[in-house]
Formats: structure tokens, sequence, C-alpha cells
């Protein structure tokens, strides 16, 4: 069994190799969550019960400042939770994401394109920029803005059912028609990776 360490060093390297292939890391939406569930838990350290049900800090405290150990380790990576009582979404159930600054969000939509888009050209243009965590319409003006006149979806789904079609046919027992599938089963999954090509291009 791996140690934690070893564990994150392992996650570490696998995430730098993916940003050094060109692959975007998209903020986790459910951090503050992982968060709040290892709270006392820092490398080697146990959980203490009696002041993880601690309500309210010491009277002698005299601040409500974070000591420097109490800070997460991550502090850099993840963005600060919000003041609590913050009414930005009005829903205060806490179902939405985080809201990310409109400057941030023109500079890393400046920043994409269509290769970018790769992996979810098997989606709706709608889910895929709603998986991407930006607006369909920003995906579109970057696909035009990069050449690309039509999201490939509707393309790959048809192209996807003519294989399942034409897979019934393998089984069949003309052995000119199995081959006839083969061969149009072969072109067809070209075509797929053609247009997969194109986007990695």
């Amino acid at each position: 069994m791996e140690s934690g360490s070893g564990v994150k060093q392992f996650l570490v390297g696998y995430f730098e190799g993916r940003k050094e292939e060109g692959y975007v890391v998209l903020e986790d939406p459910l951090w503050e969550f992982y968060d709040a569930l290892s709270v006392g838990l820092g490398v080697g350290d146990f959980l203490d019960i009696d002041s993880f049900f601690e309500l309210t800090p010491p009277i002698d405290s005299g601040s409500n400042q974070l000591n420097e150990q109490d800070m997460p380790n991550n502090q850099n990576d993840a963005p600060p939770p919000p003041p609590p009582g913050d009414g930005g979404n009005g829903s205060g159930s806490g179902e939405k994401p985080q809201k990310i600054p409109l400057s941030a969000q023109r500079e890393r939509t400046g920043k994409l394109k269509v290769k970018d888009f790769a992996g979810y050209l098997h989606l709706p243009i709608e889910e895929a920029a709603r998986r991407m965590n930006i607006c369909p319409t920003v995906m579109k003006k970057i696909c035009r803005r990069d050449g690309l006149v039509r999201w490939p979806y509707r393309k790959i789904r048809s192209i996807q059912r003519k294989i399942a079609a034409r897979s019934k046919a393998l089984s069949g027992v003309d052995p000119d028609e199995r081959r006839r599938a083969h061969l149009e089963i072969l072109d067809l999954q070209q075509q797929l990776a053609a247009i997969s090509q194109a986007f990695l291009g």
C-alpha cells in the first residue's frame, strides 16, 4: 500500500505531465468539501476530537485570525473560501460553484485553443462548455477563431451509430458481407480519427 506522500508525489507528477502536454487543469468544484473533510488531519497529525468539536475559539485568544499551522497546505492552489454570510449567489445552499472573477475568466478563455476541446468532441457543445466551465458562446467563438465552423458532435454520433449498425453484420454467416462490414467499419473509424486529428493538429 502506498503512503500518502507517495500518492501525492505521483499525482503532482501526473498533473505536471498533463500541463506540459497542453491540457488545462480545472479547479475541482468540490475542493471546499474535501478540505472540510480533512479538518485536523495534517501530514502526520492526528485528529484531536476535543478541538474538532470546539465551536468557538477560546476567549483569551484575542484574535479570530488563523495561526500559520492552521492554514491549509495548498493555500496557493485553492482560492480562499467565501466569507460567511456572503449572499453572492442568492441561494445560500452552496450548490453553485464559486464564481470566478471576470478578468480571470477572460484571461483563461483567451488562452484556450480548439485543441483544448479535444476530449469533449463526443458531447453536445453546451455540455462540453459546462464541463469546461465556460459559456457555450465563448466556446463557439474560440472554434470559429481557430477555423472550426461546426462542432463535430452530430457527425461523431452519426459515425458511431453507423459503426454499431455495421458491427452486427460481423457476426453474420456470409463471409463477403462480413468482409464488407469490416472494411466499412475501418473506413468509419478512420473518419473518427480524422476528426480527432483535426482538433489536435
